[in-house]
């Protein structure tokens, strides 16, 4: 079968310095596509030239062959002083591209729905009879809390794209009952959850080579979260509980690059009096570097605030597979997936403070919540979630 994955961006080719900054999806389609093109499957990928919004790979359009899958990183213009974390963009060589190509594919497996980009491969699907699934990634109830441009693009673009769809996949039960909100028939809607390959941090180098890069020492405790830094990941409330723990043998280490957030994030650590160096700002860095980072952390805590509901992060995930005990906001829409490796508490700093410090004072609820997270991730394998995609592409195409 030839499919095609379409969104904002994937991971950087060899040799491109800066990554990413497009989020999880990124992973998500990067490990479908290696498990897809391990079972023989001719796995491709359309997706944007994006590093952000400031940022692109190159000044023309590429094409990189990623372990085995065919990227083709369209050269896209973006409004970088346009609020949120892409905005809107365009793509001008994916026209020609996708009206000679699209074609050729079995199946379209649409990542992101919201871009010039997922447009035209939508259109032309319609137009050519090719069939197409769409994954929304927790982003549809943005529809219901969004500007004014965004409420009537969706209108105009992104509700008929998801009504065309021969099936739209939901993360998990909620995300099921948002995509029944905005009109998509029970019928049409599977649940499959992202997945991880099996081997996910068993490769990762020895203890201690995170620490060592931004000097943590073997005796402190790491606590870490991985993320876009943007308003509605929570940042400000991990901050806030970090410092209610009071500890002097504890540091806060933030992953992930700016999406307009950091600046508030540094004046907050100063204005709660955090001691210097305590709270750490490791920008964007490549993936290989963020799995040490997991490889070292004590405890992993994502702290969506109230309303936000990220859908399913890959990052709770990526440390669950590291054996990471977790402390996740009930805001999280995922969080139950993981409640037997995980505290689960309001997002309230003085709740999540109270919850890193019984994992960190409590070294036998620290492995056994790693444990019981590391053996929630084997049920995630990758080899099982694309087994069903497997069949529902099969599904779409009889």
């Amino acid at each position: 079968m030839r499919i095609l994955q379409v969104g904002i961006g994937f991971l950087s080719p060899s040799g491109v310095t800066g990554p990413v900054t497009v989020g999880g999806t990124a992973r998500v389609m990067y490990n479908n596509g290696i498990e897809l093109y391990r079972r023989g499957h001719a796995v491709e990928v359309y997706c944007t030239n994006r590093l952000d919004k400031r940022r692109r790979l190159s000044r023309q359009t590429i094409i990189w062959d990623y372990d085995g899958i065919k990227v083709t990183y369209f050269n896209t213009y973006a409004l970088p002083w346009w609020p949120g974390t892409m905005g809107p963009t365009i793509s001008p060589d994916a026209f020609g591209v996708v009206r000679r190509e699209l074609h050729l594919f079995d199946v379209v497996h649409l990542h992101e729905i919201r871009s010039f980009l997922a447009l035209i491969v939508a259109l032309f699907a319609q137009r050519y009879g090719i069939p197409y699934v769409v994954q929304p990634h927790g982003s549809l109830m943005l529809y219901y809390n969004s500007r004014l441009a965004k409420r009537i693009y969706d209108g105009l673009f992104l509700l008929p794209i998801l009504h065309g769809a021969r099936r739209v996949i939901a993360l998990h039960e909620i995300e099921k009952q948002e995509c029944v909100q905005v009109g998509v028939p029970y019928s049409k809607i599977e649940v499959i959850p992202n997945g991880i390959p099996l081997a996910f941090g068993d490769d990762i180098p020895s203890y201690g080579t995170f620490r060592r890069r931004f000097g943590i020492e073997v005796q402190e405790k790491l606590i870490l979260f991985v993320g876009r830094l943007e308003k509605r990941k929570g940042i400000d409330l991990l901050i806030r509980a970090f410092s209610l723990l009071d500890r002097k043998d504890a540091r806060l280490v933030i992953v992930g690059p700016d999406d307009g957030f950091l600046q508030r994030l540094r004046q907050l650590v100063k204005m709660l009096s955090i001691e210097p160096g305590k709270v750490i700002f490791t920008g964007g860095i490549h993936h290989s570097e963020v799995y040490q980072a997991y490889k070292d952390a004590d405890v992993f805590v994502h702290p969506c605030p109230l309303g936000a509901g990220d859908a399913f992060p890959m990052s709770i995930l990526e440390a669950a597979a590291c054996g990471v005990p977790l402390v996740l906001s009930g805001s999280t829409k995922s969080s139950h997936l993981f409640q037997d490796g995980a505290i689960i508490v309001p997002p309230d700093p003085s709740c999540l403070a109270d919850a890193i410090n019984r994992i960190l004072d409590d070294d036998l609820l620290k492995i056994e919540k790693g444990r019981r997270a590391r053996r929630i991730a084997e049920g995630l394998s990758i080899t099982g979630v694309v087994s069903k995609l497997e069949a529902l592409y099969k599904q779409v195409t009889k």
